[in-house]
């Protein structure tokens, strides 16, 4: 027999051959059920310590970053501040003068008349505007400053439904009559006028009323405020606690499997060095 030929007892071994065959196999390491439980609370917890570090960070420098002089005036902040005005917005112009009123702001111009609601009517003599409200009138000078608040003891009759420019002076619509005021509103002489009332008009632009929106909230919400909301989680409600133990629990067990991991890891590591 040649010297290629197989010696009679050579025995040929293969993976997975005839049960005659003595292949030994390494058992199937169990799987650990503390790592997918691991990787399940690190993503839970990731997003809510995320939030907490930044918000954190940021209000650690808020006066690098001058948070207290920053203002946000985005409509879902003020919405959740409760800022933004409700209902609708409506105006008067008179000789370049625009006078508005939202959700009980008035407004002339730009800048906030305060202690006035109840916007009815606007007009105007030559000493500057007379503005009724649900039952005062207000005069105020070219500049916007106010001269004086008339009541109901002031007017010629009750009740008062209407304004209008008439003649340079400001005529009242009183009890079906139109009455012309002195000079010093003291005295008011009826007229036999049929006179068209001023009224006021919707304002619908959509700049007109972004700047309203953030007028009528005081320019908005300042930065500083809404980082420490953020990182107190108030706006979660009365849920914002059990919310933070949770993760103050799920950070806990966290630390814990990866504790026991890496013990396991390292015992398995000094055993295989053991063995060798």
């Amino acid at each position: 027999m040649s010297s290629q030929g197989k010696q009679p007892d050579q025995v040929e071994f293969a993976v997975g051959c005839s049960p005659v065959c003595d292949v030994v196999r390494k058992p199937k390491r169990r799987k650990r059920k503390s790592r997918p439980a691991h990787r399940l609370l690190g993503a839970f917890t990731a997003l809510p310590l995320v939030w907490v570090l930044i918000t954190g960070f940021f209000l650690n420098h808020a006066e690098d970053f001058k948070l207290d002089t920053t203002k946000v005036s985005h409509p879902w902040v003020l919405a959740a501040y409760g800022m933004l005005p409700e209902g609708q917005a409506y105006r008067a112009e008179h000789q370049g003068v625009v006078v508005t009123e939202w959700d009980g702001v008035v407004f002339y111009h730009t800048r906030v008349l305060e202690n006035t609601t109840g916007l009815r009517a606007v007009a105007g003599d030559t000493t500057g505007l007379a503005l009724l409200l649900d039952d005062t009138i207000i005069r105020l000078d070219s500049a916007g400053e106010e001269i004086e608040r008339l009541d109901e003891l002031s007017f010629p009759a009750m009740p008062v439904d209407g304004l209008a420019s008439y003649e340079g002076k400001v005529a009242l619509l009183a009890a079906g009559d139109w009455y012309l005021p002195d000079a010093d509103w003291v005295e008011y002489d009826k007229v036999d006028v049929v006179l068209e009332p001023a009224g006021l008009e919707l304002v619908n632009d959509t700049a007109s009323l972004e700047f309203l929106q953030r007028e009528w909230s005081g320019g908005g919400v300042s930065m500083s405020r809404l980082m420490l909301d953020l990182h107190a989680g108030n706006f979660l409600g009365a849920f914002a606690k059990y919310f933070y133990d949770l993760v103050i629990v799920c950070t806990l067990v966290l630390i814990g499997t990866g504790l026991v991991l890496q013990w396991r890891s390292s015992g398995r590591g000094r055993a295989s060095n053991a063995k060798l």
